[in-house]
């Protein structure tokens, strides 16, 4: 699949749209698929280039006229200001407004470079991100899948000229995605089409930002910070929403019952702070005001640092906070419970969806510095209940905000759009002479019933493998059973070119035997610990173990630690313990690399839950009746029959 996405701003440029948008196209890069960003050029910077495999464009070729840089900041900071802080800066017809022109034109810089990209190279999805480049969708073609991210609050009670601008722009787009249930309902009330508005959270980097052991002492050092310290933690650059002045207030008050408490704050100039000096005078307001507290000793501004930085120093932190004026989500929140620290935020935007009071952190109102003073002290103070809202802040995470749920939505999202504009994408439609591979699961795909542990010949539909084999197209099974298993299902059906086993933990290639395998050190111990507990129904692979899903708890109990190291993947009613990073999509992806097979020229069938990774991967996606709702979600195609009549279905569909 191919995807342009546009932001004003982009890595290495901070901030929560860019840090979101980097982790969503990495994602999007690692599944395979091509990934194009076009984004604001700043005075020095080149015009094109590559980051994290993801091609850049950034715009415009020639410096930007400072007088349209600055006509653009105006109009868009009135969208901002109004936004989140309800100033009613929209006194008169849009079209009047100081710098609409200016940012028509910026507008069409991006729009022209995405005309002429799709000119030349036509996408499967264009997603614009941010109010920035709300006029975008003019340079993009009707049958293009188009959507738009809203990424700053939507607000109710904005005023009428705002209100109906942004909507009349808004509707253009096949789809607008918000980061609240808020947002949403305000945005339909307003006349946003309500079949347009999807939710999606932002997207953590949630593998990378985790519990780590960390040498608190060393890290402390590196910022002169006293290593028995008390420290709060704010992630958040100065800006009017920034909540660094309530902060320092509230220190003050903490210091009196916490004497060793440090006030951290990371962050320095995102874009628009490059292209607005307004927020200059915010940092001179917070600096005087430090020094009026006489906290010059006890505040500590990093600036910008690299994220293994920042992983040590959430990790370090004993609590962090985020006590924004407004705020569209907060995403240093998320990282931050990632991590497995308490937190403390204001009642604003995105915050209240990741916070729970009294649960994994504390909410508390906007100028209320008696109340953040009060409960920063009693984390703080309480080691118990530090330790108990640190948990309660990882399985915030695990529920709602990992990484690969994000995704998921994402490419759920995309496909739905698809489907809706390209009549050409559904099966009936498919050129098979394009097509360089079937890639099918196993269990209750190719059969209708679980087969035994132990292969067993009469197991397999030999009927329906050999119609499989006269489409004359390569056959790849994608499985969770071990490989032992596999090698004695290959003696009977020879037709598989290549098997994805022990669910993308050992690729097997069967006719010249060669074994490509994917394990690891936590792996090796952990599979040695199961096998020793003898539990019934399970079973041993050459690199994977898989048990009854009953056992999960048990098993995550006696492997401790370790159970942190290693990823627990449910299917039906078993449960399969596997290396951390591996799933069936991975391994799938090595084995195209090694064939050679361009996996957007594929057919991938599944049914079930562990199936959902090679559904991420591009292709043509065919879940059966019998999927799950969320591989269904992620499909192209649904068949009207299950398991081996589905896929005769899908045989007879190729066939016509």
């Amino acid at each position: 699949m191919k995807i342009y996405y546009a932001s004003q701003s982009f890595y290495p440029y901070i901030g929560g749209v860019s840090t979101a948008l980097l982790n969503l196209e990495k994602e999007m890069v690692e599944k395979g698929n091509e990934v194009v960003e076009v984004h604001l050029r700043l005075s020095g910077e080149p015009n094109e280039g590559e980051i994290k495999g993801i091609e850049i464009h950034r715009v415009p070729k020639e410096p930007i006229d400072q007088k349209v840089m600055q006509g653009y900041s105006k109009f868009k900071e009135s969208v901002y200001k109004e936004c989140h802080y309800n100033t009613k800066t929209f006194t008169k017809p849009y079209s009047q407004m100081d710098g609409y022109e200016e940012f028509n034109i910026v507008n069409e810089y991006f729009g022209k470079e995405l005309e002429n990209l799709l000119k030349h190279a036509p996408a499967d999805i264009v997603h614009i991100h941010d109010f920035q480049l709300l006029f975008t969708y003019k340079y993009v073609p009707r049958g293009t899948p188009l959507i738009i991210t809203w990424h700053i609050p939507f607000i109710s009670n904005m005023s009428k000229q705002l209100r109906d601008f942004l909507i009349k722009h808004l509707n253009e787009y096949d789809k607008v995605v918000f980061s609240s249930p808020e947002y949403i309902d305000a945005a339909i009330k307003a006349g946003l089409n309500k079949e347009k508005a999807e939710l999606i959270y932002p997207i953590t980097d949630t593998r990378f930002f985790q519990p780590i052991d960390t040498n608190k002492a060393a890290v402390l050092e590196k910022y002169n910070i006293p290593k028995n310290s008390k420290t709060i933690l704010c992630v958040q650059r100065i800006d009017p929403k920034s909540g660094h002045k309530q902060l320092i207030r509230a220190l003050s008050k903490i210091k009196k019952q916490v004497p060793t408490a440090k006030l951290i704050f990371v962050g320095s100039d995102s874009m628009s702070n490059k292209l607005s000096k307004d927020r200059e005078q915010i940092k001179k307001q917070i600096l005087k005001l430090i020094k009026n507290q006489n906290l010059e000793n006890d505040i500590i501004f990093t600036g910008n640092i690299d994220t293994q930085s920042l992983l040590n120093l959430y990790n370090t932190a004993d609590l962090v906070a985020l006590c924004s004026k407004n705020e569209g989500f907060g995403l240093s929140i998320t990282e931050a419970m990632a991590c497995g620290k308490p937190v403390i935020g204001t009642k604003v935007g995105g915050i209240p969806i990741q916070i729970k009071d009294n649960i994994n952190g504390y909410l508390v109102d906007v100028k209320d510095i008696d109340t953040t003073a009060d409960r920063i002290t009693k984390i703080l103070k309480d080691k118990t209940l530090q330790k108990k809202m640190s948990q309660n802040s990882l399985e915030t995470v695990e529920k709602n905000f990992k990484l690969e749920r994000g995704i998921e939505k994402h490419l759920m999202l995309y496909n739905k759009v698809k489907q809706e504009k390209d009549e050409l994408h559904h099966i009936e439609h498919i050129d098979t002479t394009k097509i360089q591979s079937i890639i099918t699961d196993f269990d209750r795909t190719i059969t209708d019933k679980p087969p035994k542990i132990h292969f067993d010949p009469a197991d397999l539909d030999l009927d329906l493998l050999k119609s499989l084999k006269k489409l004359n197209i390569d056959l790849i099974l994608a499985t969770g059973r071990n490989i032992y298993y596999i090698k004695k299902m290959c003696q009977k059906f020879k037709g598989w070119r290549c098997v994805v086993a022990e669910n993308g933990a050992v690729i097997y290639f069967p006719e010249t035997k060669k074994t490509i395998t994917i394990n690891t050190y936590y792996m090796t111990r952990a599979k040695k610990i199961i096998r020793n507990l003898n539990l019934p129904g399970t079973t041993i692979g050459k690199v994977i173990t898989s048990s009854k899903a009953e056992d999960e708890e048990l098993i995550k109990e006696k492997l401790g630690k370790l159970a942190e190291k290693v990823s627990f993947i449910k299917n039906v009613n078993e449960i399969m313990i596997l290396p951390l990073g591996v799933d069936k999509g991975v391994g799938l992806r090595i084995a195209m690399r090694y064939l050679n097979i361009d996996m957007d020229k594929t057919i991938v069938i599944g049914d079930g839950e562990n199936d959902v990774s090679m559904f991420m991967n591009p292709g043509i996606k065919i879940a059966l009746s019998n999927a799950t709702e969320k591989l269904k979600k992620l499909a192209d195609h649904t068949t009207k029959n299950p398991s081996t009549k589905g896929m005769r279905e899908i045989i007879a569909q190729i066939r016509e």
